[in-house]
């Protein structure tokens, strides 16, 4: 308990006016001093600095009655609360949520970088109970903790490492909803914005904003009726036909350009001379259709090592080649793909390495990779001359998940074998981060700068050639022509 200095000397002051004009004798004066003793202990405030000198000025019923209370973090609060009168508790909560929204870091709230509190409260709604679900959990509900019994204030604490981003919704009268408190949001699905937890040493991806100022790529539908699944097809800007162009094929395309922002972070990346121009293939899992329901066990048969898929790839390549002004080396051409779809591009690299020699995998799923196709005991007994390079990514995280598989020991599995080949690799872990769409979209410009890094262009011999090629007929023409008029002249 704190004692209100500036209360106690004002109200001394005023009482002893009173003493003086109403001539109360010594023993009224102690029982006054007892009295404002007692009133200024149950504010339970700090020290407040003010100019005594200003005492008479100074409303003193409003000085009573007005409580203000300091925290130190969520901890104290709790502290706080439970060691006031029931009659102050409200008080003391509402100056709590005003206190961490202006002066406590908001909500979550966070204290020693690691330690965090999911705060839900509604005094508009009598709640016995409210949980929390997201990608921390793997979206099992969590039940959080009442503080009291009356209140409609719950609580739920984590430990996270400095640099976590969490994906998160409250679960309220059995709806998920996202944090009002907190203005920070990330995609956990199409339409499906979640709240998004950001630990003080976690840097929000600049790469995935979109600025007016650069010149900007082009996205476009192929619109030709053998196109199931849908693809999309990125130009970088000022696309020239007459320059060889490096060509990345995804799968879960949509994914890609609507929930991770790749369009926004490859002009940004073209922009700032990070990486060279490239084009993209988005190629969406079958029968997707944004916006309407889906079986998702389709997108598993088709991404989980399916020849059909390779056949449709092939196909693909073929159309894009012939279509736009393609760098037709497998070298300068790769397969990205996130969760099975990341599975399907270690499938695509190592049954197709005439096509593709780079591949990256987000978070890829190994073991559903190896019961049904063996993808690691293949990787073990494939022939070091396939020199494919290989990116692979994992959330520190993502052992949480449903299906208890070891997805960050199954990646760097894959990663040595590979790296044990000889084979150029990389392995980005992305500490404290879970399987889920923000994870992956924060590492793509290091996907890209591996494979693509910025370099001058130049003209290539076989770009030297097309353009001879196109030459040539006029030259032989216009050689022609004028031998026809000398012929004439003489």
């Amino acid at each position: 308990m704190y004692l209100n200095t500036t209360k106690y000397k004002c109200l001394k002051g005023k009482y002893l006016k009173l003493i003086r004009e109403y001539k109360l004798k010594k023993y009224n004066f102690l029982i006054l001093l007892i009295l404002i003793f007692l009133t200024s202990t149950t504010s339970s405030v700090k020290s407040i600095s003010r100019n005594y000198s200003e005492c008479d000025e100074i409303d003193y019923t409003e000085q009573i009655l007005a409580n203000s209370y300091s925290f130190d973090n969520f901890t104290h609060f709790v502290e706080i609360y439970n060691s006031v009168d029931i009659s102050e508790k409200a008080t003391v909560l509402e100056e709590y949520i005003s206190w961490q929204e202006s002066s406590g870091g908001g909500f979550p709230a966070i204290q020693n970088d690691t330690y965090v509190v999911f705060i839900y409260y509604n005094p508009s709604l009598a709640l016995d109970e409210c949980g929390i679900t997201g990608d921390f959990t793997a979206y099992n509900i969590r039940t959080m903790t009442q503080l009291d019994l009356d209140v409609s204030f719950f609580f739920y604490e984590c430990l996270f490492e400095p640099t976590s981003r969490i994906n998160y919704f409250f679960v309220v009268e059995d709806e998920w909803i996202l944090d009002d408190r907190n203005p920070l949001t990330s995609p956990a699905g199409f339409d499906w914005p979640a709240s998004e937890l950001a630990m003080p040493e976690f840097v929000q991806p600049e790469e995935i904003m979109y600025r007016e100022n650069i010149t900007h790529g082009q996205l476009s539908t192929l619109e030709d009726p053998w196109t199931n699944p849908v693809v999309q097809v990125y130009l970088p800007p000022n696309y020239d036909s007459g320059r060889l162009y490096s060509v990345v094929y995804t799968g879960d395309g949509s994914s890609y350009t609507s929930l991770m922002s790749m369009v926004n972070i490859l002009d940004n990346l073209i922009a700032d001379r990070r990486i060279s121009p490239v084009i993209i293939v988005f190629i969406d899992p079958l029968d997707f259709v944004v916006g309407e329901p889906y079986d998702y066990l389709k997108r598993v048969d088709w991404y989980k090592c399916n020849p059909d898929y390779l056949e449709y790839l092939e196909g693909l390549v073929d159309y894009i080649d012939t279509t736009y002004s393609t760098n037709t080396s497998s070298y300068a051409r790769c397969h990205l793909g996130l969760s099975i779809s990341g599975l399907v591009s270690t499938y695509v690299a190592l049954e197709r390495p005439n096509l593709f020699k780079l591949f990256a995998s987000q978070s890829g799923s190994f073991s559903i990779g190896q019961d049904f196709y063996q993808i690691k005991t293949k990787y073990e007994l494939a022939y070091e001359s396939l020199n494919l390079k290989a990116w692979f990514s994992i959330g520190t995280y993502e052992n949480n998940n449903n299906f208890g598989t070891p997805m960050v020991e199954d990646t760097e599995e894959m990663a040595d074998i590979c790296a044990s080949k000889g084979w150029t690799t990389r392995l980005v872990y992305n500490a404290g981060e879970c399987h889920i769409y923000g994870q992956w979209r924060h590492c793509l410009d290091d996907m890209l700068e591996f494979f693509f890094p910025y370099e001058e262009y130049q003209e290539t011999d076989e770009t030297i050639m097309k353009i001879s090629i196109l030459i040539l007929p006029i030259i032989l023409f216009a050689i022609v022509l004028k031998r026809r008029k000398l012929l004439k002249f003489k």
